[in-house]
C-alpha cells in the first residue's frame, strides 16, 4: 500500500448492503472521503461478507466513463469476480473485486487509485489468513 494512503484509517467494521450485522472491515486512504463517488482521493476498502456464493455482479461506478470486462478467476482455490473502471474522476481507476475466501465468507475489495499500476499492486498484495 502506498505510504500516503495511510492518512485516513477506519477499523470499526461495516454493515454490508441488505444486512443488519456488522462485520470486520478495513479502510485506508489519502483522506476521509476517499471512497465517495466523484472524489479524487485514493485508498482501499476490505470488508467481509457472510455468503456462500459470489454475486452475479459487483457495484457499478457511473462516475467512471469506462467499465472493463468482468473477470472471473480462481487463485489459491479462491474464486473471484473483478471489474476495473477507468476514466474515473481525476483520471483514475476504481477496481471492485469479490473473492470467496471460505465456504461461507466473501471478501469485498474496492480500490481507487490515480493509476492502474498502483491499483494492481495493491490488489495483488491483498491476502487473507485464518478464515
Amino acid at each position: 500500500m502506498p505510504a500516503d494512503w495511510d492518512r485516513a484509517d477506519a477499523l470499526s467494521g461495516w454493515t454490508a448492503p441488505g444486512t443488519d450485522n456488522s462485520l470486520p472491515a478495513l479502510s485506508v486512504g489519502t483522506s476521509d472521503g476517499w471512497a465517495e463517488s466523484g472524489g479524487a482521493g485514493e485508498g482501499v476498502f476490505l470488508g467481509l461478507l457472510n455468503a456462500t456464493a459470489l454475486p452475479d455482479a459487483v457495484p457499478q461506478h457511473p462516475e467512471c466513463r469506462t467499465a472493463g470486462r468482468t473477470v472471473m478467476d480462481s487463485r489459491d482455490g479462491d474464486d473471484s469476480i473483478t471489474v476495473t473502471y477507468s476514466d474515473c474522476p481525476g483520471g483514475g481507476v476504481t477496481v471492485e473485486r469479490v473473492a470467496q475466501v471460505s465456504t461461507n465468507t466473501l471478501l469485498w475489495v474496492q480500490i481507487r487509485s490515480h493509476d492502474r499500476a498502483t491499483a494492481n499492486t495493491v490488489l495483488d498484495d491483498v491476502r487473507t489468513h485464518g478464515l
